[in-house]
């Protein structure tokens, strides 16, 4: 089981289907951002240190 799709049938019946779906889809959309922020501050400190051992 998953929770966020425990968390998505709950708001489902508390809050409507229509509510619910955009909801996940902000929560979603906003993980991929945070996801996509990580691995680029990941990759620019690699880069930066790659500066660092050159001569």
């Amino acid at each position: 089981m998953s929770l966020p799709a425990i968390a998505a049938g709950a708001a489902t019946q508390h809050y409507g289907l229509r509510t619910a779906a955009h909801a996940y889809a902000v929560a979603a959309a906003l993980l991929a951002v945070a996801a996509l922020a990580a691995l680029t501050v990941s990759r620019g400190r690699t880069v930066h240190h790659a500066h660092n051992d050159l001569p």
